[in-house]
């Protein structure tokens, strides 16, 4: 028990960290603007107003989202290694496991938040020109937040293995991009000639699919469930795999 509360510790911890950082009033900022220029293109787009301003919308709060959880992942052991902070907290008598289950659970609080932050000024701008959302476009916001909360597993895990904050961020982009064109390169690996197509399947199932939690496109309950077990799969096996790398690492 007083492992986990050490655990819920860190993650509370991580989490006012976020509000304690000079970066995100700027980042909040940026994503209003963003998500204002949706707005504006819907006007521009006339007929197709409400589709521009929903596509546009959700997207730009996927991708700033996306942005913010990115940099806090990669940086969130590194900038406590070169502050000395990390030292003071392995110096107590407690698993490093539970330091990077708390380390996730921040996260994973970071990530729902900020997308939940984002999507609401989004949605103030749907409601004032008269397209209130509707249960697609939760089922949208749910499915970026789930996204963004494993590429915030991906950065951790990155980040902890090159033991760079730059390294992590470059192969969690790559994987982003490689995850949300999952379907185009499944489609590349059908047509492709044998080596090429196991190469291709290989990464297909190995790295990080986001088409599987897109649950707008999911067309029963059992595909829901399945786009949630395999998030919490890949989550815990990301995190495992964090914890072995963490607990062989030297200070």
């Amino acid at each position: 028990m007083r492992n986990f509360l050490f655990s819920i510790h860190i993650a509370k911890n991580t989490f006012k960290d976020v509000f304690n950082s000079r970066i995100f009033p700027f980042f909040m900022a940026f994503c209003a603007l963003l998500v204002y220029f949706s707005m504006v293109l819907g006007l521009m787009a006339v007929d197709e107003e409400k589709r521009v301003l929903l596509n546009f919308g959700l997207a730009m709060v996927e991708l700033s989202s996306f942005s913010f959880i990115l940099f806090l992942s990669s940086l969130a052991i590194n900038k406590e290694m070169e502050t000395k902070t990390i030292y003071m907290i392995l110096a107590r008598p407690v698993p490093r496991k539970n330091y990077i289950l708390g380390k996730l659970i921040g996260l994973y609080m970071v990530s729902a938040f900020i997308v939940s932050s984002v999507s609401l000024i989004h949605i103030s701008l749907l409601v004032i020109r008269g397209f209130p959302p509707d249960k697609a476009y939760f089922l949208a916001v749910l499915s970026s937040a789930l996204k963004v909360a494993l590429i915030s597993s991906v950065a951790l895990f990155s980040s902890i293995s090159t033991s760079s904050s730059f390294s992590g961020i470059i192969i969690s982009i790559m994987l982003w991009v490689f995850g949300n064109f999952s379907q185009e390169i499944k489609y590349l690996a059908e047509k492709a000639a044998l080596l090429k197509k196991f190469f291709l399947l290989s990464f297909m199932y190995v790295f990080p699919n986001f088409h599987i939690l897109n649950l707008t496109e999911s067309v029963s309950p059992s595909a829901t469930l399945y786009s949630f077990a395999y998030f919490f799969l890949y989550a815990t096996i990301l995190g495992l795999l964090s914890s072995i790398v963490f607990e062989k690492k030297e200070f």
